[in-house]
């Protein structure tokens, strides 16, 4: 099932590489990044909590179609490194945002923001009883076991 779905989300995001490079000769890197973020980048904040379930060569080639995409922006060669293209354009490379959503999802498990169905799936140690009380109490053990 994820790896239909990571296929569907492949084709989606080759579409938007394809708009960025025909447009990217003809507008600013200001207009071309707000292509990315509306096409590319929508698609990755979307499902990304969903992409941390799913195995690493799916993510792998969504992350090379995010790298192809960043050097398209920037007109660099495609085997150009892109950890300095990424810093340049203020741009969260797929494994950060897969983190970053884990680490909102947590914080409003943790805080109660969440739907109750979805906060009794992950206890706090506070909840549990008294013989785990040597784990920390804190919410970095609810990501750890997210991740």
């Amino acid at each position: 099932m994820l790896f239909r779905s990571t296929s569907i989300l492949c084709k989606k995001l080759s579409k938007a590489i394809f708009i960025l490079s025909r447009v990217r000769h003809l507008l600013p890197l200001r207009i071309l990044k707000t292509i990315y973020h509306s096409l590319f980048h929508s698609h990755l904040n979307y499902c990304s909590t969903i992409l941390a379930c799913t195995n690493k060569s799916n993510t792998d080639r969504i992350f090379k179609l995010q790298k192809k995409a960043v050097r398209i922006i920037t007109n660099s060669t495609f085997n150009a490194h892109t950890d300095p293209i990424f810093s340049r354009l203020n741009i969260l490379p797929l494994q950060t945002i897969i983190y970053q959503s884990n680490l909102y999802l947590m914080h409003s498990i943790y805080h109660k923001y969440a739907p109750s169905s979805l906060c009794n799936l992950f206890p706090t140690n506070v909840d549990r009883s008294e013989e785990h009380t040597s784990e920390l109490q804190s919410p970095c053990n609810l990501v750890c076991r997210l991740l």
